[in-house]
Formats: C-alpha cells, structure tokens, sequence
C-alpha cells in the first residue's frame, strides 16, 4: 500500500502523525510525506522520506498590522480569519506540485493533519481515501461550516465540491477524558510522544529533590508585545526550592534573562524532557499538552495559543492540571501558588496519572494501519 502524507509546514502539526507513519512503514507499506521545503528537515528527522511541494510561504505576512484597542487585528479580521487565510494559501501553494508528485506515484490514501488543507483536496482530485488525524483535543467539527469560506477559491480551482477536513477515517490519538465531543466516529489510539530527534538527557531519570518543574512555551509562539510569559515565570519562581527547567527554541534563548539557578535547555525534545518532572508550566499548545497529559505530568496551563483556553478548560476539566488566565503572570505569588499545587495537589496528580492511564488503554499506531488497509481494500 502508498500513503501519503501532508501536513502544513509547522512541526507541531506534523510530528503527531510521526508514529502512524513508522506503523505503516513497519507494516511494509510505502509512505511518502509531501511538505513545503520549510518542513523537509523535520520530515527527514523523523526518518521518513520528504516530497517538496511548492514554494515556502513567508506567513508572517498575515499577521502584520498593529492591533485594534479590542485587541484584534484591524479591518475587522478575527485570528482566526487570519489564520484560515494562511491555511488556504498554504494549501493554494503545496497543490500543483503536489498533484504532479501524486499523479506519478499513485498513492492509495492520503493521510492530512486538520490544517493540512491539501491533503483532502488531493485526495478528492484522485480520488483516494482521505484520512484525518488529529493532533489531541479537536474542534475542527463545530467550526467547519464557517471555516470552509476561506478555502472555497482552492476548491472552486480544483472542481472540488466538498472536502471533509477530518477524512472519512478519523484518527484520534487523545485520551477521550480529554477529547471534546462530536458528532462523528473517531478511530482512537495511543499518542505516542514525538518532539523530534534527540539524545538521552542526563537529568531525566528518577524523582529529584527539590522537585523539578519544566517551563516552556513551544517552538512557535511568537513573543510580541509586553511582557515575556516565560520571563514572568521564571521571575515568579526564582526564589522558590523547585528545579526549575526551561525548554526553549534557540530564537527565544535571548529574549530572556533567566534567574540564577534556573537551567535554560535548548532545542530538547519535551517528551526525554518530562520524565522526572513534577509539573510543567505552558501555553496551551497541543504538542505541549499531549505530550505532559501521556506522561501523567501535572499541566499549569495559560492560554497562548488558538483555542488555548478551550484546551486549558479539558485539562482543568480532567482535574490533570490548572488553567490560569494570561494576565494572572504578573501577580508573582498566583504563578507560585499555582505551580505548587501541581507538585502537593493529591487530586491534581491522581487526574494527571489517571489520564495517563486511560491513554495507554487506547490501541496503537499498528491498530490504526489495519483500519486503513481495510478502507483502502474497501475503495479496490
């Protein structure tokens, strides 16, 4: 069997989708990843074979512009007008080359991630299955009918009627304590942590004393306008008796100025990281999440990120962690106090160790392999 796999260029929304590829590759099943040349490396990193397709998008260009006194950006644009913009222009781009790669190669299905617009629109073109996974907790459903607007050019381009951004197989890696609902059928299995390559840390072994909390605000986010989230963290932490770690990307090294005794780590994939912490504080990313919720870590989450606080509100739901609003970091004792509990919570570490739990109950990426081989024999 062919897969093809597609993704919009950003790690975050590639790297979940990394175990099902090596399922399918362990399987006997050829699989080919086709990604904007921005993402090869991370492709070839994982130990899959990159396609490029397309043009690498400067996408900073849809979200400059100064913010309106409601903070949103001008001209009445929401975020998330922006961001589906940037989505159907990604997808615009990767098509063409896409297709050309396709046409060749005759791909028996074609596996997207829920931003990876090109995927379904591909499919739909040669008419292959299209198959959805997800990255964890998932709104993708409940916003469809309006989010469809921005990519009507694509699909009016292409002849495509319809595309159906979670496939007619879904994939669902998160624990179902954590998942919101919806309406259709998901197929679940184990997320597998993947934060790409890396080295055994020395320090991720055993229960250190004084207890050990990571803090880390992605690989993505973007520091803009004032104060620095990580920076407010740490500075809250500084005199507290914790091993405080942060995680971050080498761009965002120096934009801090992190207080004696904190380590700074760059470029550490979080999933080596977390084994031997007690806590970790973040910004609602879904790798981030994912990875911590797995691990049975207790989560301080502040919203950060699109549907952060729908993210954070699952995990304080699943009593694994705490939400804390953005403006609540510069109140040094509310971040101290909060961070604590993650450490002395009884019931904040049992919902973290029981969501844990649940997530090892879930099949694994293989069981997903035998799903797919069975749609694909279905289409014959």
């Amino acid at each position: 069997m062919r897969v093809l796999l597609t993704s919009f260029p950003t790690a975050s929304h590639y790297f979940p989708m990394v175990p099902l590829a090596w399922a399918l590759s362990a399987a006997g099943h050829e699989v080919r990843v086709a990604c904007s040349p921005s993402l090869v490396e991370a492709v070839r990193g994982s130990g899959m074979v990159a396609v490029p397709v397309g043009a690498a998008l400067d996408n900073s260009v849809f979200w400059r512009g100064s913010q309106n006194a409601a903070g949103q950006p001008p001209g009445g644009e929401s975020h998330r007008d922006r961001a589906m913009a940037m989505f159907g222009a990604t997808a615009a781009e990767m098509l063409p080359d896409l297709l050309e790669f396709a046409a060749a190669w005759r791909p028996q299905a074609i596996v997207h991630e829920p931003r990876g617009y090109a995927g379904p629109v591909a499919a739909s073109v040669l008419g292959v299955p299209s198959v959805g996974h997800l990255w964890g907790i998932d709104r993708t459903e409940e916003r469809w009918p309006d989010d469809r607007r921005a990519l009507e050019p694509v699909l009016e381009r292409y002849g495509v009627a319809r595309i159906d951004p979670l496939g007619e197989l879904t994939i669902d890696p998160c624990p179902p304590v954590l998942q919101s609902p919806g309406a259709r059928s998901r197929f679940g299995i184990r997320y597998v942590p993947y934060n790409g390559p890396g080295t055994q840390p020395p320090e991720a072994s055993g229960s250190p004393s004084p207890p050990r909390i990571c803090v880390t605000w992605g690989t993505t986010y973007r520091w803009s306008a004032g104060p620095h989230p990580v920076q407010q963290v740490l500075d809250a932490l500084a005199a507290c008796p914790l091993d405080v770690v942060a995680a971050v990307p080498p761009r965002m090294r120096g934009e801090l100025d992190a207080p004696e005794g904190v380590r700074v780590v760059e470029s550490r994939p979080l999933h080596l990281l977390l084994r031997g912490c007690s806590g970790i504080v973040h910004h609602a990313g879904l790798g981030t999440l994912m990875t911590a919720a797995v691990g049975g870590v207790p989560q301080l989450v502040v919203p950060s990120v699109t549907d952060g606080e729908h993210s954070a509100a699952c995990v304080d739901a699943a009593k694994a962690g705490i939400a804390l609003e953005r403006d609540a970091l510069a109140d040094p004792h509310a971040v101290s106090e909060a961070v604590w509990r993650l450490v002395e919570d009884t019931a904040l570490i049992r919902g973290a160790r029981h969501v844990a739990e649940q997530a090892a109950l879930q099949p694994p990426p293989s069981e997903a392999v035998r799903v797919l081989e069975a749609v694909v024999a279905g289409r014959g």
